[in-house]
């Protein structure tokens, strides 16, 4: 399975992945992380295609290019939207899930 189709597995099943990817400002790091969409970010000019990740230890979002991801991983541990999506709707997602409200 590629990345990206565990990434998406990870978005249906509120997965947890780990992921180790290559930080502008870092460097390599790994992280656990929860998987928002899949897409283009409005704060960057390029469009290019994103990962959007929620970084659980540092409770920030982070938008990564696929180049940019080393490695990824799907965990046993599950998360739930409610305790990461701060925001309030509507949530215009790339990628389609049944999150209850937070679809």
């Amino acid at each position: 399975m590629n990345y990206h189709q565990l990434f998406v597995e990870a978005i249906h099943k509120k997965q947890i992945l780990r992921v180790i990817m290559n930080s502008k400002e870092k460097g390599i790091i790994t992280r656990s992380c929860t998987p928002l969409d899949f897409g283009p970010h409005k704060r960057f000019p390029d469009k290019g295609d994103r990962y959007m990740l929620y970084h659980l230890e540092t409770e920030h979002p982070s938008p990564m290019l696929p180049s940019q991801i080393v490695k990824m991983e799907l965990t046993t541990d599950k998360f739930e939207p409610k305790d990461i999506i701060t925001w309030d709707s509507p949530y215009d997602w790339h990628i389609h899930r049944d999150w209850g409200l937070y679809s």
